[in-house]
């Protein structure tokens, strides 16, 4: 279920608004049992919640991460700036920290951060990765990040890091 094309809605700018319009028009189409969230609190209609049971999966507090770059990130530019109070406020307008019946995460070092931004003791379930399978092998001075490029990963501080390594590693 989506308003617009998949090039359009993915662009982080847009993607917690779309995904909102979309899980509204899903619900209301199928009238669901249990309701899956990935992320954001999306705020539903009461008359849909009394139907359902509603879980998020939150690996970080998505909403909390982005507010605290945005207040602690003063030498962003002006538009960058008004473009964060701007998605602030509308993301207080679609968003409801106490929609979820059960709250998910999948590390205890995100269920601490949930923890400790919410004062409620989330679930943790971890994610079913088979480490069996792999052997250490010869290891290199080597360090990797995988994830998606954005400034809420903070990429910059691993470069950093590197650089004032005694053991210089390369950086992938």
């Amino acid at each position: 279920y989506s308003l617009f094309p998949a090039s359009v809605t993915s662009l982080p700018i847009f993607q917690p608004f779309w995904n909102w319009f979309s899980m509204l028009n899903c619900i209301s189409r199928e009238n669901p049992d249990v309701i899956y969230i990935d992320g954001y609190y999306y705020k539903i209609p009461s008359h849909f919640k009394r139907k359902m049971k509603i879980f998020v999966y939150d690996n970080e507090p998505t909403p909390i991460t982005e507010k605290g770059e945005t207040k602690s990130e003063t030498k962003f530019p002006i538009c960058y700036r008004v473009y964060s109070k701007i998605f602030d406020y509308l993301l207080k307008l679609i968003t409801d920290r106490d929609c979820a019946d059960t709250i998910i995460c999948n590390s205890k070092f995100s269920a601490k951060l949930y923890e400790n931004a919410f004062k409620k003791i989330p679930e943790i379930v971890l994610p079913p990765i088979t480490t069996s399978k792999y052997s250490v092998g010869i290891k290199e001075n080597l360090v990797s990040c995988v994830g998606v490029f954005t400034r809420r990963k903070r990429f910059e501080r691993t470069i950093e890091a590197v650089a004032l390594s005694k053991s210089k590693p390369k950086l992938a």
